[in-house]
């Protein structure tokens, strides 16, 4: 079946009314700035808001912490959109907030008929339970046949926060379900998310009680107690795709910083590891080095890089003979590279990679025929947690070209970059975070199936808990260079001196 240019593709919605819920406005705004003729039809339907017990639940939560997706925003006036009695002549249709089911379209548009239908209490028991991340799909009109799904974070204190970022990543699904429809990209084989079952009384109350418990347990975390990352290894271990983290050494920090995000560079007996520091007084991350010797030994050498911006994720590489640090400094809103003048502690920066983004834990990797960057953007509505981001370039000094179908994953739990991609066995890996119910809780060894300039493909085959690692409750971090592996772990350190 021919598709037709982006210019001449012509898009139905319907939606609710012609001043709907900001997300849906948002999801019109997103289509129709693909260039594409954009049609809205309306279709008066309920007005789906949280249950009694929903509300409830909500109202003993904490405060949202994102723009409020309800509030009605007009159509009317909106660049490239216009609102029709009736849709006609349409390539494909969308139904945003609206069931699709009595007002299919005859003929069937050439691109399909397609539904994007939020739940009315979407993302609450998840909250309640602190488990998982939130579904929401783009699917077609009378099957469970899936185009676009995304997993938004659960904020564990705020059902309302839950519910507005679930609501926010449903207003992105309809732009980039159009996007798959014009490169061809066929559906997901992913089962359509089932809707929860209506929330009960008791089942409200006792999940807003654990809801109540939950949020005093971190509000005294956050009065009593310091976050604290820590950086372990193992020596001559092997190259098995996983580490023992029950034989890790651990590298203790002095007690005024903690270290994290560990990237070690072995030149024969000798290691360096690149690592964020943070000193607590200071407030904001800053790069540092620690050499280790392979017999164990081990010492501080001093700061790498520091800025008035907080700076982490110290990722290095070589290339052309020379060795390149390539920092994350999301803070200043950049993505800058530097080169090494006097290793280990001297840089100089070379360039702006990136500038104007949210771009968090960038890294690199030298494919057969071109450079590869992951990293995961977020903006005011969607966590830098949740959506990783590809690009491609001849070189690591750029151009880089984002991928088509960007974000490459939408989902908390397996997004967020982890380490260096590594081979094993001949297949590649990637690490990534689960950061469903907490950022940096464990870690997920995705195997790369796909990479290419219109194609990325992975799917979860190894997973690492913290609980192995003694003293820890989250795990963020998995390198290796040679004979040295790293990681890092987190603990609460309560009442620190």
């Amino acid at each position: 079946m021919p598709v037709p240019d982006q210019a001449d593709l012509r898009v139905g919605v319907v939606v609710p009314s012609t001043a709907p819920a900001a997300w849906i406005a948002e999801a019109v705004v997103a289509l129709a700035a693909t260039g594409a003729r954009v049609a809205v039809q309306t279709l008066a339907t309920t007005t789906r808001r949280p249950s009694g017990w929903g509300r409830l639940a909500t109202a003993l939560g904490g405060a949202r912490d994102t723009p409020d997706p309800d509030i009605p925003r007009p159509l009317s006036g909106l660049t490239g959109v216009d609102i029709v009695e009736e849709l006609t002549h349409s390539d494909v249709v969308f139904h945003v907030g609206v069931a699709a089911a009595g007002n299919s379209m005859s003929p069937e548009p050439r691109l399909g008929s397609w539904e994007l239908l939020i739940d009315d209490d979407v993302g609450l028991q998840e909250t309640l339970d602190n488990t998982g991340a939130v579904p929401v799909a783009v699917h077609r009109v009378g099957s469970d046949e899936v185009l676009r799904a995304s997993w938004s974070r659960v904020q564990r204190g705020s059902p309302a926060t839950t519910r507005a970022r679930a609501l926010w990543r449903a207003a992105a699904l309809p732009s980039r379900a159009l996007g798959d429809l014009m490169a061809g990209r066929t559906a997901l084989d992913l089962a359509l998310p089932s809707s929860p079952q209506p929330l009960s009384g008791r089942t409200a109350v006792s999940g807003s009680l654990r809801l109540a418990g939950r949020n005093v347990t971190t509000g005294l975390r956050r009065l009593l107690a310091r976050n604290e990352w820590f950086v372990a290894c193992s020596i001559d271990a092997g190259q098995q795709p996983l580490p023992d983290l029950g034989h890790m050494t651990r590298l203790c920090a002095p007690k005024d910083r903690f270290w994290a995000d560990p990237f070690p560079v072995v030149d024969g007996d000798q290691a360096v590891i690149f690592v964020e520091e943070w000193p607590y007084a200071l407030g904001r991350g800053v790069l540092a080095a620690i050499e280790l010797q392979r017999d164990g030994t081990w010492r501080r050498l001093g700061a790498v890089l520091e800025h008035p911006w907080h700076l982490s994720h110290p990722f290095l590489f070589r290339w052309q003979g020379e060795r390149w640090l390539l920092p994350e400094s999301s803070a200043a809103g950049t993505l800058e590279l530097y080169r090494c003048v006097d290793y280990p502690l001297h840089w100089e920066r070379e360039c702006v990679v990136m500038q104007d983004v949210r771009l968090v834990d960038a890294t690199l990797h030298e494919g057969a025929d071109r450079w590869w960057l992951f990293a995961n953007i977020g903006d005011d509505r969607v966590s830098t947690h949740e959506e990783l981001h590809l690009f491609y370039a001849d070189t690591p000094l750029g151009p880089w070209t984002p991928h088509p179908a960007n974000p490459v994953v939408s989902d908390p739990r397996s997004a967020r970059p982890a380490g260096s991609l590594f081979e094993s066995g001949g297949l590649l890996y990637r690490p990534a975070q689960d950061c469903g119910v907490r950022y940096g809780r464990s870690l997920v060894i995705n195997e790369v199936l796909e990479l290419t300039p219109t194609d990325f493909r992975e799917c979860p085959q190894m997973f690492l808990e913290p609980g192995a690692l003694a003293g820890a409750n989250r795990l963020h971090t998995l390198n290796r260079d040679d004979w040295l592996t790293v990681v890092d772990g987190h603990r609460d350190n309560w009442w620190p001196r």
